[in-house]
């Protein structure tokens, strides 16, 4: 066992892949000004660099991460890279400060201890760099990685116990040591997600909408049910049947409205479609009274015609009428530029010969 005094500790790339947990719990909220994001800093277990911060120690250090910034060095295209390492801890050009952490608290999962942690991102400020943050954690890949200073650590095989830890900031990165490391929860007031069916009532009146006949057929059930659990409301075995089947039924009408949903979307886009090749084809045969189209034209033209809007098809087609088409003739005639008069001329030397 050997004991070893250093300065600082962050959770760099990992150089031997370690498989993330996945997680689908998260929820949307609004603020106007910022995003908060939810997230584990630390976890009692070894991350990729072989650092481990113990459970006591996470309880220790968990507050020193309350006001310190939350950074992100970004790529051309505002994604994610990993620290800004040139003159660490001092921030590097192209480092960018986009908030501050604010709540932190220590999660327990079995026998791991997490340290979670709430930053602050001023979306005012760094409106781009949030709207990347908020469309990764959409897609399950906002990760961190927590940067902190230590006063001494131990070694013992590839593990490093880390004593005297300080979180001073964290990191959004492509590749955090720790597997722990993911978003658990966004907040921003932009973000609404349609509201979802919660109740019976509410999927009723959205069948109603929908699908009368459906409707009645289910509000018939519907009361019937509601009958048989008042005349059983002593019987609890008959109060659970008839639980279940109004759940059944709930299921059936949310599943009904999804399915009209889609044939409904499927019925406006072939009605569209129809409406337009009509449209064209309608414009094209008018047009073609007064120009003449190549075979290869035709095809373009009627797309092109049918895109147009009608103050512009108005002007198209009124300055095609006043270019008439040309009138086709079998004859062949010719002009000359040179006319003779011989009236007024003299009578040549042969004039009057027979």
């Amino acid at each position: 066992m050997k004991r070893k005094t250093d300065n600082y500790e962050l959770a760099s790339k990992n150089s031997n892949p370690i498989e993330r947990t996945v997680i689908t719990k998260y929820e949307l909220a609004e603020e106007k000004d910022h995003i908060d994001v939810t997230y584990i800093l630390a976890s009692s277990v070894p991350n990729g660099n072989g650092a481990l911060v113990t459970k006591e120690e996470l309880a220790s250090s968990q507050s020193s991460i309350i006001h310190q910034p939350l950074i992100i060095v970004p790529d051309w295209d505002n994604l994610p890279t990993g620290h800004s390492l040139e003159e660490f801890p001092k921030l590097s050009y192209g480092a960018v400060v986009v908030g501050t952490h604010i709540s932190s608290e220590i999660a327990e999962e079995g026998e791991i201890s997490h340290l979670k942690t709430t930053a602050r991102v001023w979306k005012i400020r760094y409106p781009e760099l949030a709207a990347t943050m908020m469309a990764l954690h959409e897609a399950g890949s906002l990760k961190f990685s927590m940067e902190s200073r230590f006063s001494s650590q131990t070694i013992e095989g590839a593990t490093r116990t880390l004593h005297g830890v300080q979180f001073i900031g964290s990191a959004v990165v492509d590749d955090p040591a720790n597997p722990f490391s993911y978003a658990l929860e966004v907040a921003s007031k932009r973000q609404k997600k349609e509201e979802k069916i919660v109740n019976f009532e509410q999927a009723m009146q959205k069948l109603k909408e929908m699908e009368a006949d459906i409707y009645v057929l289910v509000k018939d059930e519907v009361a019937s049910l509601e009958k048989s659990v008042k005349d059983l409301s002593t019987d609890k075995s008959g109060l659970e049947t008839a639980s279940t089947t109004l759940k059944d039924t709930l299921k059936e009408a949310n599943t009904t409205i999804d399915t009209l949903k889609e044939e409904i979307a499927t019925m406006k886009q072939e009605k569209m479609q129809a409406e337009l090749a009509q449209k064209q084809e309608a414009r094209f045969t008018e047009i073609s009274q007064f120009i003449d189209f190549k075979e290869d034209e035709v095809a373009s033209k009627k797309e092109a015609y049918g895109k147009m809007a009608d103050d512009v098809w108005e002007i198209v087609l009124e300055t095609a009428k006043r270019n008439k088409k040309p009138e086709s003739s079998s004859n062949v005639e010719f002009a000359s530029d040179i006319k003779l008069d011989i009236k007024d001329q003299p009578k040549g030397f042969l004039d009057g010969l027979e």
